[in-house]
């Protein structure tokens, strides 16, 4: 499955859309958003894909993995949510 292909399929599903999916700009090391949001099939269905991105940071396109990126901000909104205290 090429990347393009599950950008289309990330973009054109009408059932209950997640949050946007947000990657690491390797260059500024700043969180950027993918321009893609999703449901949890086409999730599931592109798991293991990567997808080339047009950086709003950089201006660079950057292969991301989709798997990578989901865990990434699963992670960041938890901590949002359950703040570690430092010290």
């Amino acid at each position: 499955m090429g990347g393009d292909s599950v950008r289309s399929r990330l973009f054109n599903r009408w059932s209950h859309a997640m949050r946007p999916l947000l990657f690491t700009c390797p260059k500024t090391k700043q969180q950027a958003p993918a321009g893609i949001e999703t449901d949890f099939e086409t999730l599931r269905a592109a798991w293991s894909e990567t997808l080339k991105v047009s950086c709003p940071l950089c201006g660079g396109v950057h292969n991301i993995s989709v798997r990578e990126t989901y865990i990434y901000g699963a992670l960041n909104d938890a901590l949002d949510r359950h703040p570690v205290p430092l010290g």
